[in-house]
């Protein structure tokens, strides 16, 4: 029995190529650099404290409440719509939450939208759309700053 014979996390694959692990610590350093000092962003971290819970490629929490922020998967454009739909269950289960996809492949970053009623329409994207946590158009953290 392998190490993901039963796993039922969010990502795709046990071992991502290197520009999945550069747009991860990119994302990270300047989520730390431009968040609040109360944020705690983690790398593959559980979304609650229990560590069998799902694990998107990175969290951002209120280090005081431990409560979930942000959830942000990074994809390849094939495996796009199979990282949306698994997002789903995150969407769901953490409605105050925001929930990000970036296809590296295409630079695109990808977001739910919903109706007045609060349910999933589709998935959307665009290089404008900004984060209630950070300032700037979110796109931007995903790069190393020039």
């Amino acid at each position: 029995m392998g190490l993901l014979d039963n796993y039922t996390g969010i990502g795709m694959s046990p071992r991502p190529s290197d520009l999945h692990q550069r747009v991860i610590g990119n994302l990270i350093v300047n989520l730390r650099i431009f968040g609040s000092p109360d944020f705690d962003v983690l790398p593959e971290a559980p979304v609650t404290a229990d560590r069998n819970d799902l694990t998107p490629d990175v969290v951002v929490r209120d280090m005081r409440t431990g409560e979930l922020l942000i959830a942000i998967e990074i994809t390849t454009h094939r495996e796009l719509k199979a990282i949306c739909n698994k997002c789903l269950e995150l969407v769901e289960r953490f409605p105050s939450a925001e929930c990000w996809v970036f296809d590296y492949e295409k630079e695109m970053l990808y977001f739910p939208i919903y109706n007045e009623e609060t349910e999933l329409i589709e998935w959307q994207t665009g290089n404008d759309e900004r984060s209630q946590f950070y300032s700037g158009a979110f796109l931007k953290y995903f790069y190393w700053p020039k």
